[in-house]
């Protein structure tokens, strides 16, 4: 985890976001619900609406992005509560040195500091996914359910783990 930051980029940085977006989806296929082709199909104009209207971080080392997530609160009156974590993802050098970590729980601060009704935070894993599992439960992630075949992935189903966090 040497040198690395936590930061926010701009809407005209959008090409940042679907770079590292398709590095993901072509390194970890199950994690991911996209694929390369669906990745390369959205537009700029999509790619800066993402930025602008949703709340993601990047962790940044040297000049490299390697790694992002996004937070997004729910928006009903009965729900507003709740937020969720989607495509956390960091590129494989920096697994298994506490960047994942970083990544996560400033995600969490982050929605904390944004979201003053926010009581619990909700992602979902890939089953396949096992040390993204054992990151979400060692920082306090429950699994409350299993969205069986919830993915095709060239024929082979996977599973998929909900998991929440009440702060």
């Amino acid at each position: 985890m040497e040198n690395v930051e936590i930061v926010e980029i701009t809407p005209d940085e959008w090409k940042t976001l679907r770079d590292l977006r398709r590095e993901a989806v072509m390194e970890s296929p199950a994690a991911f619900g996209q694929n390369e082709e669906e990745v390369d199909s959205v537009e700029e104009k999509e790619w800066r609406t993402r930025l602008s209207k949703h709340s993601y971080l990047f962790v940044k080392k040297g000049n490299a992005f390697v790694g992002m997530g996004c937070v997004v609160p729910e928006k009903n009156a009965k729900s507003k509560h709740g937020a969720n974590i989607y495509g956390l993802y960091v590129s494989p050098q920096e697994r298994g040195n506490g960047t994942g970590r970083k990544l996560l729980e400033a995600l969490i601060e982050h929605a904390r500091r944004w979201y003053p009704d926010l009581i619990k935070i909700s992602l979902i894993a890939s089953a396949t996914q096992s040390a993204a599992l054992s990151l979400y439960e060692s920082t306090g992630f429950k699994r409350i359910g299993v969205l069986e075949k919830e993915m095709n992935i060239n024929g082979t189903y996977v599973d998929e783990v909900m998991l929440v966090k009440f702060l």
